[in-house]
């Protein structure tokens, strides 16, 4: 009975910390409505700051952006600022971004919970059209998101969920797994123990 008992507690505790100790990065998706009809959604992935404890330094993402205007100075040919992009995980990178204009000085932090989740520094995005996107916090509510060669700048709100992750799925599985251990091991017991 107790050796039952005691080898599914071990088997699931195994399991949970191995998981517990995986997830560690965390992700949450984004949606940006701007008020000039610039929209974008996204992703994002990073871990907690050392820095700054309350808050998650970005390492990845990717974003989606619809309804921008092209950059008509980037270039020779217009540059398109709609369409994928990823994060520029490197917060001393300083992005070219289209004829004089350089986006630099992001620090890449999100503040979950908190609004504005973003801070005035921001993050920027590289396009794959090869021009770059800012998105910052300006306040409560208040977003701001600025085009490459400043072809334009947009004021508008930012939707930040948390991303259930699977591990996540696991670690509620382990726990269930552990449950029924035990109820299985109290029935067995229950059963050997009865009154002749």
């Amino acid at each position: 009975m107790k050796s039952t008992t005691i080898a599914c507690l071990a088997l699931v505790s195994v399991f949970g910390l191995s998981i517990a100790a995986q997830a560690s990065s965390l992700s949450w998706n984004f949606s940006y409505v701007g008020n000039d009809g610039v929209n974008a959604t996204g992703t994002v992935t990073g871990d907690w700051s050392v820095a700054t404890p309350w808050a998650i330094l970005l390492t990845s993402g990717t974003i989606n952006i619809s309804g921008a205007p092209d950059c008509l100075t980037c270039s020779a040919t217009p540059v398109s600022l709609d369409g994928p992009g990823t994060l520029v995980p490197d917060v001393t990178t300083v992005l070219f971004a289209g004829g004089s204009t350089f986006l630099s000085g992001q620090d890449n932090l999100l503040y979950p919970g908190a609004d504005p989740a973003l801070d005035p520094n921001g993050l920027v995005f590289q396009l794959s059209s090869g021009s770059g996107v800012s998105l910052w916090g300006n306040g409560p509510g208040d977003y701001g998101m600025l085009g490459g060669d400043q072809t334009f700048e947009d004021n508008g709100t930012l939707t930040v969920t948390p991303t259930p992750e699977p591990r996540s799925f696991l670690l509620l599985g382990s726990g269930l797994l552990g449950l029924a251990c035990m109820l299985f091991a109290r029935q067995r017991s229950s059963r050997a123990v009865q009154p002749i």
